[in-house]
């Protein structure tokens, strides 16, 4: 039987931060880098700017090597996408993009504690969501990002789980990847790419 993994979708999975302050620019929107875009939900004045960006997840930018990470990953593990949602139209399009995925979608309102995780992997991008679940400390990975930094830094309790930086990270790590099978993948990756570079010649 496969272990549970459940991956987060805002900035673990695609990129909403990157995607969402790209379509605030086009309409002239000023976003500082000091405070997230989300913090601008439930103003009132941007909603719809959300609701439009959220409406279709398919067209956010995946983080660079989800999606081969995810085929890897689904060969060692049960993965479901776990992610909070504000708006309706938020709900749709996260369910469009796990359709797409064929993996199952949980979404939450606020918090992710109730689910139960106790022999489970975690990632996530929100530090306060990983701490609160029941998953093993092992077991919680990080995604790591400029907000997850601040949120890090303004929390009073303490994380013990990875850190990561990227899904090659994590996949190494879930999939058992020592450095050195890490460097001899990169060594043949290398040698086959300058195979096929003489071939078109």
């Amino acid at each position: 039987m496969k272990k549970k993994l459940y991956i987060d979708l805002d900035d673990t999975f695609v990129d909403t931060e990157n995607y969402l302050r790209a379509m605030f620019k086009q309409n002239d929107i000023h976003v500082p880098e000091s405070r997230s875009i989300y913090t601008l939900i439930g103003t009132g004045e941007y909603d719809f700017l959300f609701k439009e960006g959220m409406s279709d997840y398919t067209l956010i930018p995946r983080m660079p090597g989800a999606e081969d990470a995810i085929r890897i990953l689904s060969t060692e593990y049960d993965i479901s996408f776990l992610s909070c949602c504000v708006f309706d139209e938020e709900a749709v399009g996260k369910k469009k993009l796990a359709k797409a995925f064929r993996k199952e979608l949980i979404l939450c309102d606020s918090t992710k504690s109730h689910i139960n995780m106790e022999n489970a992997v975690f990632i996530d991008d929100n530090v306060g969501h990983l701490i609160d679940s029941n998953s093993k400390d092992e077991d919680k990975f990080l995604f790591f990002n400029l907000y997850t930094l601040k949120d890090m830094l303004g929390s009073n309790k303490s994380y013990f789980g990875h850190v990561v930086s990227d899904w090659y990270e994590i996949t190494n790590i879930l999939m058992g990847v020592t450095e050195s099978d890490a460097k001899l993948r990169e060594y043949f990756r290398e040698r086959i790419q300058k195979c096929g570079a003489r071939g078109r010649v």
